[in-house]
């Protein structure tokens, strides 16, 4: 769970260096080991204006964003109350701020100490803390320490994914501004339209096309969204640049479509023994071919040059992939 504010840890070679752990060496043994030996320091005053600690730490993308603000986020963090932050908040934070010498001078005794009373699962904090002592085998240096690469609970894993979809659609905004500026008044205006069906049908795909059975759930949808966003902005970009092409004509494409979406309703549902239903395919598919006339209505006007029925056989390819893997 990366993005360009986290940092993945590539560790595998000097975590063979470290003693390995013994059954005496549990998460509450190795906690209570730092808490003896390390004092935390004392909470400090919030900052004056908005306190959201992660976003300080990582800074906001875009051109409407900001940069980080190590120092903010610390007194944020600090401020925050231990029995009632934000799973992203007061301790994660603290003990990624420790863990970099963001804000304040390194400190993996006391970034450990934060990571023990974060309220995360056990097995993210013993990541964490591994994690803090290759930092420590190898004089730090290593990549940089970040909560959410060590994420295995639904709780931290959702968390994690809706901070970085926050972050990609932000980047989206500066892109889709910047295409906005090459049209004209009437394109302009069919842009936003197809963007309110573009965002229906990947809100359609996401609730009614993703398992919701299991814990992780959460995260698969936002997942889900933001592959048909990207796939969006992706296939408006290469309409605009003029190398849009299609891999099929488009009666060949309508025939695969209907194929695989008959398919579907003739399978056995749930399908995957999943809780995707034939109805919940037959709501998308509704959210689709809106999503499909209001692309084809703002080509006509943004990118007359391009044949119709090329856009067309593209958006009915990407649709038929989704059905495809929703076979059981």
């Amino acid at each position: 769970m990366t993005s360009s504010r986290h940092w993945r840890l590539a560790l595998p070679a000097l975590l063979l260096v470290l003693p390995a752990a013994s059954a005496a060496d549990s998460v509450e043994a190795r906690c209570r080991a730092i808490a003896a030996r390390t004092a935390l320091p004392p909470a400090l005053p919030p900052p004056k204006g908005p306190c959201d600690a992660y976003a300080l730490t990582y800074g906001i993308p875009g051109r409407s964003g900001r940069p980080p603000d190590p120092k903010a986020a610390l007194a944020c963090a600090s401020a925050a109350d231990p029995a009632s932050e934000e799973i992203l908040g007061g301790s994660a934070i603290l003990a990624t701020l420790y863990a970099n010498g963001l804000g304040v001078p390194r400190d993996l005794d006391r970034a450990g100490a934060f990571v023990c009373r974060a309220g995360l699962a056990e097995a993210e904090q013993e990541g964490m803390l591994d994690a803090l002592a290759a930092m420590r085998a190898a004089g730090g240096r290593v990549a940089p320490f970040a909560v959410c690469d060590h994420a295995t609970s639904a709780l931290l894993g959702t968390a994690c994914a809706v901070r970085q979809e926050a972050d990609r659609a932000a980047r989206d905004e500066d892109s889709f501004a910047d295409i906005a500026a090459t049209l004209s008044a009437p394109a302009r205006d069919r842009l936003a339209i197809l963007r309110d069906g573009a965002r229906a049908f990947a809100s359609a795909v996401a609730g009614n096309e993703v398992d919701r059975s299991g814990t992780a759930a959460p995260v698969f949808a936002i997942e889900a969204e933001r592959a048909q966003a990207d796939a969006f902005l992706a296939t408006l970009k290469q309409l605009l640049g003029g190398t849009l092409t299609a891999a099929q004509p488009l009666p060949a494409a309508d025939r695969a479509l209907n194929t695989a979406y008959g398919r579907l309703m003739k399978a056995p549902a749930p399908f995957s023994g999943g809780t995707v239903t034939r109805d919940d395919v037959r709501a998308t598919q509704r959210a689709w071919l809106a999503y499909r006339d209001r692309f084809a209505a703002f080509a006509a006007l943004a990118a007359p040059s391009v044949p119709p029925e090329v856009l067309k056989a593209v958006l009915t390819a990407q649709r038929t992939a989704q059905l495809v893997a929703l076979a059981p």
